[in-house]
């Protein structure tokens, strides 16, 4: 997919060969899987939501930015996991700034996962490590999400990816 033909007003534009915006408060990018070669900054007021869901909203996938991604203070990061298929959203991209910005996490099933069950909803592959934290989802903090606690690691995978372990 070309990041070219990939955004059309509302949703985004193309600022550049490099760079990738998106601007529209409403605006949310629906893919099963989305590579972007650009680099991705979200504004204020704007939702990953829905990055990446598949066609149903219900299957979790993997957006791939291969430059920056930067999440803005009023931007939100809407995670779905699945307890029953043990796979969750995720995002890779070359280098991560959270600025502020929410996550908001969601299982679409009702399983009850063993401890220590490790999710990456964010995988940088920058050997920087993540440059900030979730408002409302700091380092070592936990989060039950439907029948799961989980607590968050922003040094884990690699030692520098976002992971959600189950935690009794």
């Amino acid at each position: 997919m070309s990041t070219q033909t990939s955004l059309r007003p509302p949703f985004g534009s193309l600022e550049s060969a490099q760079r990738l915006s998106f601007e529209s408060p409403s605006a949310t990018a629906l893919c099963a899987i989305l590579v972007v070669v650009a680099t991705v900054t979200l504004r204020p007021a704007l939702s990953v939501a829905e990055v990446p869901r598949g066609v149903f909203g219900v299957i979790p996938g993997t957006l791939t930015i291969q430059k920056t991604l930067t999440l803005m203070a009023d931007a939100t990061y809407q995670v779905t996991l699945n307890s029953t298929s043990v796979t969750a959203d995720e995002v890779s991209a070359n280098g991560v700034g959270i600025r502020g910005a929410q996550i908001l996490l969601d299982d679409r099933a009702t399983n009850v996962l063993q401890p220590g069950t490790v999710f990456t909803v964010i995988y940088n592959n920058a050997a920087t490590p993540i440059a900030g934290t979730f408002a409302n989802l700091t380092d070592g903090a936990t989060v039950v999400v439907g029948n799961n606690t989980f607590q968050a690691n922003y040094e884990d995978g690699d030692g520098n990816d976002l992971t959600l372990t189950v935690v009794p």
